[in-house]
């Protein structure tokens, strides 16, 4: 979220006006990872060679992507998404759907743009995605949000998680 309020304020000191999704393409979700997205395709616009709308719109149909097969495989497991083992379901399943699309840990990963930017490591590694805790955390948070999980971003010192609250008294990071 700090990322996200950084760059409405860097957006408003650069006199930078943050583009709503509708003006720029009709499919986007309304997630936070969405919302987030456009903002760094703004600030991203104002302050170097602006990239192609077509840039943010490949970038929002992967995580578009991403969000609707983890919701799809999600909703198929039918768990009860108040106990512990069921909610550690539901952050596994997301992972595995990263994994498969070959996204990897990297830190830092500065951006959302950036991790759903695919990166060619050498001529012997396969094309792959890169995120960190912050960009994955948005990530997990656009899926559970569709979802209409009970989900909040965390912030600590030089760390972002994910936390689903199962009851006044517990919650899983």
């Amino acid at each position: 979220m700090l990322r996200m309020v950084g760059l409405v304020f860097l957006a408003g000191i650069l006199g930078v006006p943050l583009v709503l999704a509708d003006e720029l393409s009709t499919k986007a979700h309304k997630t936070i990872g969405h919302r987030l997205l456009e903002a760094e395709y703004q600030v991203i616009k104002a302050t170097k060679a602006a990239p192609p709308v077509a840039e943010l719109d490949r970038r929002r149909a992967l995580l578009d992507s991403i969000v609707k097969e983890s919701a799809e495989r999600i909703q198929s497991q039918a768990l009860d998404h108040t106990t512990r083992e069921d909610t550690l379901a539901h952050f596994q399943e997301i992972g595995r759907v990263l994994e498969e699309r070959r996204f990897r840990l990297h830190i830092p990963t500065k951006l959302l743009w950036n991790a759903l930017t695919i990166r060619h490591a050498s001529k012997d590694a396969a094309p792959h995605y890169q995120y960190d805790c912050d960009t994955g955390s948005f990530i997990y948070l656009s899926v559970f949000e569709t979802l209409g999980y009970p989900v909040t971003l965390v912030e600590t010192p030089n760390h972002f998680f994910v936390r689903w609250r199962l009851s006044d008294t517990q919650h899983i990071n």
